[in-house]
Parts: C-alpha cells; structure tokens; sequence
C-alpha cells in the first residue's frame, strides 16, 4: 500500500539530509586527514633496496610519525630540473656543463620523467617547463654563456625559480645544479633556499664545474660551499669538479634511483619548521632531508 503524500515527501527529504550530513561528513574527515600528512625525501645506499612503512621511524619534537606510504623513483612520476651556469666564467667548461646535462636527460627520458631547463644567468630564466627529453636537449644545446667580463652569477635565483617549477609537480622532485658555485647578489638567502627545497620535499644534486681547480681540501672553503651543504640537508649528492663525466653520471643516476618520498601522519606539532629524525634497523643506512614545515613556510 502507498505512503500518502506528505509522508512520502517527509521520508525524500530526511533521506537527502542523511546524505547531506554523511558527505560533509566524509569531506571534513579528508580534509583532517590531509592536514596531517606530510611528506620527506630520503634514499638509501642502494636503488634496489626495498623500503616499506614498518621498515622506518620518523620522530620530531618527540613524536613518532605514522608512515602511510614509500614510494621510489621506479612508481612515483619524477620531474627533474636542471640549473645550469652561464655566466661569463663558465665560456670556457660550457660543453662540459652540456654534456653532462645531455646524459642526465638521456638516462632518465622515460614517460614518468618531466624536466625543466633553467639558465642562470644576470637574469634566472625558465627555458623548458614539464618537457620530454628530446626537447629539453635542444633548450640545453641552445646554451650559450653571458658576455662580459667575468663576474659571479646570482645562482640562488635560478634555483629558487626551479624549486618554484618543481613544487607544483607530484612525485619525486629532483634538482640538479650544474654550476661553478658561488652565488652574487641574488638577494636570497642560504636559510631561505633550504627551507624552500624542504618544505617542497626537493633533492638537490649539486656539480661543480669551473674553469679553475674545485678540487683539494680547501675547495669548500671558496666554492659552492652553501650548494655543498644544500645537497646534504636535502636527501642529494655533491660532486666536485670531475672531468671524467660517465663516472658522475653513475654516481648521481644512482642517488637518484635510490630517492624515496615517504609520506606520514603526525599530530601535536605547532605550525612552522621541525628537524626530524629518521631511522631503520633493517634497511642500512639512510640519507634524509633535515626538517619538516608544518602549515608551509611561515
């Protein structure tokens, strides 16, 4: 027997609150979720070393985190951009700077990879945004250096527009900074470059490449000592001055292939920067980015 009417339009109208009320609920309960996670770049000492969430421990301010996922370069879609020097210093070790660039994009010109060409030079400019290998090899060979007198490059600006690029793709996020080293007048700080490569969970592979000696143990001390750093805090590599340019290709193909993005829950921090702790017994050694922002840069 029919409902009449009015009952009828009572029962369609609760049956549309519940369900109302059920979505909001779900939406807001995403919305907490999404709060709470937060990602960091690691790697391990080999690319073939399997890395599952009950293999780490991650700690800030005393909290341990709770490990949603690990995912390496091999799932994941990867961007790599790369920084590349042209200032009038580099004229003479600009085809070194190209050849490396040349290889790095061949090994890694797959589908999942996008890459981003960045000239530094007096101005940072964006050659080549998520594009395939074979044109980012034209905007690479395209290269030519600043004229002028020798002089320094604000090196942190073009860096900070790749990071910039980069922030906006998911997956992996990888940096190379092919460059003589040394930032002028770029008005960007050392602090600020890494809290912006942290907080985008950015790894940075810096090479130097110069037309003077990088090399011995006093090489830190004039060249490319910040990138050196930047490279350490970030989960990256940095190499010296090599001319033998297959041997650095496979050590940073390598660290490359080692990255993971490890994503994670953790309640009780306040909003802002937050060194974290990782650590494992059953994966060797690990290499991590240094600090988790919590609510972006403040």
């Amino acid at each position: 027997m029919l409902c009449p009417r009015p009952t009828r339009r009572a029962t369609l109208f609760c049956l549309l609150l519940l369900i109302s009320l059920g979505t909001s609920s779900v939406a807001a309960s995403v919305a907490k979720t999404d709060e709470l996670q937060h990602s960091i770049v690691l790697r391990a000492d080999s690319p073939s070393r399997e890395i599952v969430p009950r293999d780490l421990r991650i700690t800030a301010e005393g909290r341990r985190a709770s490990i949603v996922s690990v995912t390496d370069a091999s799932e994941a879609p990867m961007s790599v951009a790369i920084v590349m020097d042209a200032g009038p210093n580099q004229s003479a070790v600009l085809n070194r700077e190209k050849e490396l660039a040349f290889s790095l994009i061949a090994e890694f010109s797959d589908t999942k990879t996008e890459f981003i060409v960045i000239r530094a030079g007096y101005q940072a400019t964006n050659l080549v945004t998520g594009s395939v290998g074979s044109t980012a090899k034209s905007s690479v060979q395209a290269l030519s250096t600043e004229p002028g007198k020798r002089s320094q490059i604000p090196i942190y600006k073009a860096v900070s527009l790749a990071i910039e690029e980069l922030s906006l793709r998911p997956g992996i996020r990888v940096l190379m900074i092919i460059a003589e080293g040394n930032d002028s007048r770029s008005g960007i700080s050392y602090k600020q470059l890494r809290a912006s490569a942290q907080a985008q969970h950015v790894a940075v592979m810096t090479v130097l490449v110069a037309d003077h000696s990088a090399r011995g143990p006093r090489a830190g001390l004039h060249c490319g000592w910040d990138l050196r750093r930047l490279a350490g805090d970030t989960a990256g590599a940095f190499v010296e001055t090599d001319r033998n340019t297959p041997r650095v290709l496979e050590r940073l193909t390598r660290t490359i292939r080692s990255l993971r993005l490890v994503t994670f829950e953790i309640d009780g921090l306040s909003q802002g920067r937050h060194r974290v702790h990782t650590s494992s017994n059953s994966v060797g050694r690990l290499h991590a980015q240094k600090d988790v922002f919590i609510g972006g840069l403040q």
